[in-house]
Order: structure tokens, then C-alpha cells, then sequence
């Protein structure tokens, strides 16, 4: 398993099926916080659940599709992750998004674990453009979002539905072309 010291608090590593437990805990720690803007949190309400949740991204690793990268503080909490999806090799393109709990925002772990998964998909991966979906009241992840040098391509309407509701998607993005680093 790889993992890269994101800094002397931090480790990115991938979240796999067996730690089902931990990815869990992590969502029920979080669940008010993060089902604000996503959906998948409601469907995490028990390990078998969870463990089903992982698997997709443990297939998603072994057909090259997906990832899931877990950030984890030193005393092994789980404290969000990042995920790479609907990578298509082909068209040089995949989709990326990124989840905190409550207690672990504001401390710039999502820009910088982000920072490291673009790095990875232009660099490793030689991709061409990431794409973020964000909803236009998530404050956190525009911001995100716009410091790792994305643009706001557009915005789709009533494109999603959370509680019952219709909601807006904006769309970011940015090209191998434009990443710094």
C-alpha cells in the first residue's frame, strides 16, 4: 500500500473494504456536515454498507476507472478523502471531488490533498483536464476549488437532487495546461 506524508500530522493513503470500520465512523462523525451538499452519506448506515461503498472504488482501482485516497491523522482517525472518478483515459479526462469531517476543515487539508491527487492524475497519469461538481451554496469546496487554479465553466440547473430537492451544479475545471506544477 502506498502513502505520502502530506505533512508531519497527515497521511494520504487509499481506504479500502477492510477499513469499512473507520470509513463508517468517519461518516457518522460527519453525517449532518456532509449530507449538506452529497449524497452518498446517507448511503453509509451500517459497515456492510460501507464496505459495499469501498469495493466500488477497489473495482474502480483494478479497472483504472477510480480512486479513493483517505486522509488520515497520526493517531489513525480518518479524517475525509479525495476521490477520482469516471476517469477516462481515452478522452484524457476525470472527475474529482474531496470530503472533510467538521473538526478537520479550515486547515487547508483538502486543497493540499487535492493538490497532490492533480499532480498524480497530470503527472502520473498524464490526464488532460479534472473536473470538480460543486454546488454553487458550498462555499468551502468553490473555494477549494479556485485555489488549486480551477475555472468555473458553467452552472447546471436543478442537475441533482438532495433531500428531496432540486439543486444547482457548477462546473469546474482545469487542464494539465494549466497546472503550476
Amino acid at each position: 500500500m502506498f502513502s505520502y506524508s502530506l505533512d508531519e500530522h497527515t497521511t494520504l493513503a487509499p481506504i479500502e473494504p477492510w477499513q469499512a470500520p473507520a470509513f463508517l465512523a468517519q461518516v457518522e462523525a460527519g453525517r449532518g456536515y456532509l449530507g449538506k451538499f452529497l449524497n452518498w452519506p446517507a448511503t453509509i448506515v451500517d459497515e456492510a454498507s460501507a464496505r459495499a461503498w469501498l469495493q466500488v472504488y477497489a473495482d474502480g482501482y483494478a479497472d483504472d476507472t477510480r480512486r479513493i485516497i483517505g486522509i488520515w491523522d497520526t493517531s489513525g482517525e480518518l479524517l475525509g478523502g479525495v476521490v477520482l472518478l469516471k476517469m477516462d483515459h481515452q478522452l484524457g479526462k476525470v472527475e474529482m471531488g474531496v470530503w472533510l469531517v467538521p473538526h478537520a476543515s479550515g486547515r487547508g487539508l483538502a486543497t493540499r490533498t487535492c493538490a497532490y491527487a492533480l499532480d498524480w492524475a497530470f503527472g502520473a497519469r498524464g490526464l488532460h483536464r479534472v473536473e470538480w461538481q460543486v454546488d454553487p451554496e458550498n462555499a468551502a469546496s468553490r473555494a477549494v476549488a479556485a485555489r488549486l487554479g480551477m475555472v468555473c465553466e458553467g452552472r447546471f440547473r436543478d442537475s441533482y437532487r438532495l433531500g428531496g430537492e432540486y439543486r444547482d451544479t457548477e462546473l469546474w475545471a482545469i487542464l494539465a495546461t494549466d497546472w503550476p506544477r
